[in-house]
Order: structure tokens, then sequence, then C-alpha cells
């Protein structure tokens, strides 16, 4: 998860509630976002990624309002990555041959997910 502060860059002269409303640009039009992106205070986006569906490059388009006649537009980008987990070591793994019926427990080499998921 990942919290963009916008509270220093925004300024209403007549302090009325300031709203968000964002949307991703596709082919330079807008398109509603999942629930990846959404705002928990009057300045602040939270970009919480859950799915691997929503791996990928975002060009998104911040539109600030205050329920006046005129509204204002910022732009940015968001990179969703997700690592694959990687081996610390490179460990030879041991052929094994098992009689039928029979179990045996592989100890897999030690290993690290970088977003720890």
């Amino acid at each position: 998860m990942k919290l963009i502060d916008l509270s220093n860059n925004i300024f209403d002269f007549d302090n009325d509630t300031i709203n968000l409303a964002f949307t991703k640009i596709v082919n330079n039009a807008p398109v509603s976002v999942s629930g990846m992106f959404s705002t928990i205070a009057p300045a602040t986006i939270k970009i919480n990624p859950t799915t691997f569906s929503e791996v990928g490059q975002y060009k998104m388009r911040v539109e600030i309002f205050d329920y006046q006649p005129y509204s204002s537009f910022a732009y940015f980008d968001v990179k969703v990555i997700n690592a694959a987990p990687v081996f610390l070591y490179k460990e030879t793994m041991i052929n094994k041959r098992l009689h039928f019926n029979n179990t045996y427990e592989y100890i897999l080499p030690t290993y690290e997910d970088p977003e720890g998921n």
C-alpha cells in the first residue's frame, strides 16, 4: 500500500472542502479504475493493488473540485510491479527416486519474496 499526500500541493481560495476523483487514462481517454485507488483523506490518495490483474503501468488523472463550477486536473504515472520470489543460494537440488506409496519430504533451499507475499 502506498499513500500519496497532496495536501501541500492543494490550495482552495475560499477554504471549501476539497474532493479528489481519479481515472486511468487509456488511449487518451479516461477509464474508471478499480478499488486499487481510493481517497482516505481530503488530500490523500491510497493505492493498494491486491490482484495480479492490477500489475502494470497506469497514467492517472486526478481531478480536484469543491462543487463549484470549475475543477482542476493533474496527471501522474503509477507502475505496479510484482517481482517473483527468488532462491537466495544456488543449492543443487538432488533428484530422488521413490517407491510407490512412499513419501519423502523435500526441503527447499532458502528463498526470499521481495514483496513479502
